[in-house]
């Protein structure tokens, strides 16, 4: 709860109106709350410390609604006008019988999905001896620096997806919602691909068709029940590029901050997050 209000005062200051651009940058926002939270609490040996994290995310709660308030504040996301928004944006597009059922089945399976995660243990090779295994010693010994261990993977893969592995666990007590950063990740893709598709110029049918269509394939399918990194870090670039398309659309400059924060996390959650700074910049001089 603390995250999501976090999230909406800071898309209020930056006057973020748009619901796509709210989720997305809400994702991002929440997503630096965690890595800070984890990393101030590592640093200080206190990495199993459920309280010190439950008043950090206060502290930056306080700090941004003590600001908001000095800001005049200014409005926040109106849950009841977007609601409904919402429900003409169904109505308009379910005019599609065909569009109607792949969205359907895509339900259906984002539910097993669900299920499985929880119903099943993480069991993939990766989480078993890298993801999880790390996390699972910083715990133990309440801190991230570096450690003796025969697999270096442990020590040297970036430290942002497992931080919210770490902070699901810490939070609930158990290993019972690991695998969620992933199957939110799949959400956040395709509602990236949605607007990426606006921007555009396509129609409302076919860009949600284009972010379906990603909820369809079998390798995002298996990803997102799992604990691996690989859709995690593609759900944060295709905000980086959502952004930074936007910026120059609409010429603001807030934009193009978020699309710094999302490669800053990129970087931060892999090493393969490397291979998309040539193309980010080649778009951005397109741009």
């Amino acid at each position: 709860g603390m995250l999501v209000l976090s999230a909406l005062l800071l898309c209020s200051l930056l006057k973020i109106r748009s619901l796509v651009s709210t989720l997305l940058s809400s994702f991002l926002f929440s997503l630096a709350n965690v890595v800070l939270t984890c990393t101030l609490a590592g640093f200080f040996h206190q990495l199993s410390n459920r309280n010190l994290f439950i008043l950090i995310h206060l502290i930056i709660l306080v700090c941004l609604y003590l600001y908001w308030k000095k800001k005049g504040s200014p409005a926040l996301l109106n849950v009841k006008v977007a609601w409904a928004s919402l429900g003409q944006f169904f109505k308009r597009i379910f005019r599609s019988r065909e569009l109607l059922i792949l969205f359907c089945v895509v339900c259906a399976s984002a539910l097993f999905q669900f299920v499985l995660i929880l119903v099943m243990p993480p069991n993939t090779h990766d989480s078993m001896t890298t993801h999880l295994s790390r996390v699972g010693y910083w715990l133990q010994n309440n801190s991230y620096f570096p450690f003796n261990i025969h697999n270096a993977k442990d020590i040297y893969y970036p430290f942002n997806p497992a931080f919210e592995v770490l902070w699901t666990i810490v939070l609930l007590g158990n290993d019972m919602l690991v695998e969620i950063s992933q199957y939110l990740a799949l959400f956040i893709c395709a509602f990236s691909i949605y607007g990426f598709s606006r921007l555009l110029h396509l129609s409302e049918k076919n860009a949600f068709f284009n972010a379906l269509i990603f909820f369809s394939f079998p390798i995002i399918v298996m990803q997102a029940t799992t604990t691996q990194t690989d859709l995690f870090v593609a759900a944060i670039i295709s905000c980086a590029f959502y952004f930074l398309a936007l910026a120059f659309q609409q010429k603001e400059q807030k934009f193009l901050a978020l699309s710094a924060l999302a490669i800053a996390l990129a970087l931060g959650s892999k090493q393969t997050a490397f291979f998309l700074l040539p193309g980010y910049l080649l778009t951005f001089l397109a741009l």
